[in-house]
């Protein structure tokens, strides 16, 4: 038997399980249904307005979210290892994008990142649920992968054409920018929170970055045709790799 818990903090709200600030979503507010299960919408941030310095950044086209998260799972019984354990990691990330439309006279184009850092490299499955002597099928807290480290996520340049139908995407990239999951997710375990590239032995996850481009076109409301040719390296997931722009070890693309 397996106990877990994430915690989730709002700096507007304090509710539990996600501490977010400093996000300027202002305009983004009127797409958001509250009668969606797991979705609320973006809160103004308990700082407020940080003495105008977050419209002036919005009024520049700069965005941007800092999120803290922590995820805790504790063994009451079984496992390969039966002595209880509790295990604790956390994690930051800041996720930002800047218009450029004002700057270079592109409409719709803009640079898009993320960093993460993770800490305490403690994760129950490989310390007691599972042998350490094979691969782990799940995790029961998704937010351990690759160990305490800092790394960027990606860096990016996207644009729309066509009456904002067609998405062109470029760079530094994670895949899961185009073709996983985008819903908010609120429970830790790997398989349901990790996205379709939690247990695939081709894609690396949300916080590991290699080259690539991807296009996605809306056909209808509903339907929408994506493609895309993007960097397969089995070292991109090294730490040494964090903030790597080499292809070094690279086996080509898919």
């Amino acid at each position: 038997m397996t106990v877990t818990y994430k915690r989730k903090y709002s700096l507007a709200m304090l509710s539990p399980l996600l501490l977010a600030f400093g996000f300027n979503a202002a305009a983004d507010k009127a797409a958001w249904s509250p009668i969606v299960l797991g979705y609320e919408p973006p809160s103004p941030g308990l700082f407020g307005d940080w003495g105008g310095m977050r419209t002036t950044l919005a009024n520049s086209g700069f965005n941007y979210a800092l999120i803290y998260q922590t995820e805790s799972a504790y063994n009451v019984s079984g496992g390969y290892d039966q002595n209880g354990h509790y295990a604790f990691v956390d994690q930051t990330a800041l996720i930002f994008n800047q218009d450029l439309e004002q700057f270079t006279g592109m409409s719709d184009a803009k640079i898009e990142g993320l960093i993460t850092n993770r800490n305490h490299d403690d994760n129950l499955t490989t310390e007691r649920l599972q042998d350490q002597r094979v691969h782990f099928n799940d995790l029961a807290q998704e937010g351990w992968g690759t160990g305490s480290i800092t790394r960027l996520g990606y860096l990016t340049f996207s644009r729309t054409f066509m009456d904002k139908k067609l998405t062109w995407r470029a760079g530094l990239m994670n895949y899961q920018q185009t073709f996983d999951q985008i819903t908010p997710c609120d429970f830790q375990l790997l398989t349901l929170c990790g996205g379709k590239s939690s247990n695939s032995l081709t894609w690396n996850t949300w916080n590991i970055h290699t080259w690539g481009t991807t296009f996605a076109y809306a056909i209808t409301p509903e339907l929408t045709l994506k493609t895309g040719v993007i960097e397969q390296n089995p070292r991109a997931a090294d730490t040494s790799r964090a903030w790597s722009f080499t292809t070094h070890g690279s086996k080509g693309v898919l």
